[in-house]
This record gives C-alpha cells, structure tokens and sequence, in this order.
C-alpha cells in the first residue's frame, strides 16, 4: 500500500514492505539506480531527526533515491534483536534487488550494518557502508550505570531470554538487555576491550566501509580509531567539533563533503 506524501520538508512516498508490513518514506522516484537507505540509531523514529533531514535533501538533489525505513526496534529498541533488524533490512533490500545500495547507519544503526554484513550471504548490490557515531553501549552504560546494570542483571538471571522488565525506562526483553550492555552481545561491535582478531573479521566479505567518528562524541567512553582501522577495508573520517548527532549546519557539512566524495567519486 502505498500513499503519496508532501511536506513543508518532505516529498516522496510511504510504502510498506516485509512480512511485518513496516513502513518506509522514500523520496521522488529518479533515473539513477542508486538508493541510500538511512538506519537511525536506538529510539529513532520515521523522518524525526536532523539527519534524516539532511540526507533527503542531499540525495534529492543528487537525484538518487533516499529511503528510510522503520524496523521492529524503532521506536521499541528494547525488544527487538539486532537479528529482528537484519530480518527487517534484507525485506526493505528486495524491494531494491535491482538498485545499487549505501547504507548510511548513525549510533546503533552502524551495529545494524554490520550485523547485516556478517550474516547475510549475498552483498553484491551493496557499494558503501556509513558508519556515522560508531561507539560502545556497552562501555557507556558501564562507565556511567554499573550499579544499575549489575543489579538489574542480578534480578534476571534466571528469567528465560524473553522475559521482559523496565530498566531506566525502557521496556527490554532480556536477549536485548545481554545483547546491548554485556560481553559477547549481539550488540557489541564497537568495544575497546574487544580483540585486534574480532575487528580483523567483521568484514568477512570485504565490503567498503567509511567510519564517521564525531570528535566530541558524548557517547564515545573510549578512543576506537585504532581498532576501526582493523576492519578490512576500512576509512575513517574524523567530524572536527561533532558531538554524537549530526544536528548542525556545520557538522552536516563535514558529513556531505564525504558523501559526494565516495558516492561520486
């Protein structure tokens, strides 16, 4: 089912796809058969952040396709898996089976693309991945909610993985909760604890990956340069003065300059 859709910000059409029948906006139909597909990270909802804004316009006026779409955990990140999100991402992806792909994944939508990258045998339509604001959950919520977390888990230990209970209000399941916070998660892609070996292999098919990483990111606990570098095929793009969210004129700018750099090389 699909609705046409005009905006004081926004033209383009909302479709739904998959067995769950999300939603999707995507932005006018054009001749190039190039689409950047924008995953928010934790809590993000359809065309409600900054970003999103930017990159519609950017790829309008490029004349390449923009999508975003919802997947189970957007809004409801506590009880959705990154497995849910990749069962998502490949039914958004055929109903592009013929178009050529970039991923743009901003906070946890970079875990996202990584997780899809790791399992999902067939990538050959997919030319670039963003990773914008890749950190640590984990080492986050350690460093500032220890106490909470290790009481909270304490409290669960013997619940089954879906049981689901409110932590710092937020509805989680248990697998989410493990996933997002603890060694070993599903989640943990961007840890300084994690080993040189782990980064050398999360990216098993070789994709081309462009790390954003803000300066000033107030999620960022520990410095990951080096071990983002680990991954194969892998640049990184230092965002002078950027916090965590691309919520400015002057950090979009940086983010632009390297889009049209890799996109239209």
């Amino acid at each position: 089912m699909d609705d046409l859709i005009s905006t004081e910000y926004f033209e383009g059409r909302m479709f739904t796809y998959g067995l769950e029948s999300l939603a999707a906006f995507e932005s006018p139909e054009t001749e190039s058969d190039i689409v950047l597909i924008y995953i928010p990270g934790l809590g993000g909802t359809l065309m409600s952040d900054m970003i999103s804004e930017y990159l519609y316009t950017f790829c309008t006026n490029k004349k390449i396709t923009f999508c975003h779409p919802q997947f189970r955990s957007h809004p409801h990140f506590g009880l959705f898996t990154l497995n849910d999100d990749n069962e998502d991402l490949q039914a958004l992806l055929q109903h592009y089976n013929e178009k050529k792909i970039v991923l743009f994944g901003y906070s946890t939508g970079s875990q996202n693309i990584l997780h899809y990258i790791n399992n999902t045998d067939s990538l050959c339509n997919l030319i670039h991945c963003f990773l914008q604001a890749p950190v640590s959950d984990k080492e986050y919520e350690n460093f500032y909610y220890k106490k909470d977390l290790d009481e909270t888990r304490n409290s669960i230990e013997n619940k089954p993985m879906d049981y689901v209970f409110a932590y710092r209000n937020t509805v989680f399941c248990k697998e989410r909760f493990l996933d997002l916070y603890f060694n070993e998660g599903k989640d943990d892609y961007f840890s300084s604890d994690l080993s040189d070996d782990k980064f050398e292999r999360m990216n098993p098919k070789n994709v081309n990956i462009s790390c954003l990483v803000s300066e000033c990111d107030e999620f960022a606990v520990n410095d990951i340069n080096e071990k983002l570098l680990k991954i194969p095929n892998t640049n990184i793009f230092k965002m002078e003065n950027c916090g965590h969210a691309i919520d400015n004129i002057e950090s979009w700018k940086q983010v632009q300059v390297i889009l049209e750099k890799i996109i239209f090389k």
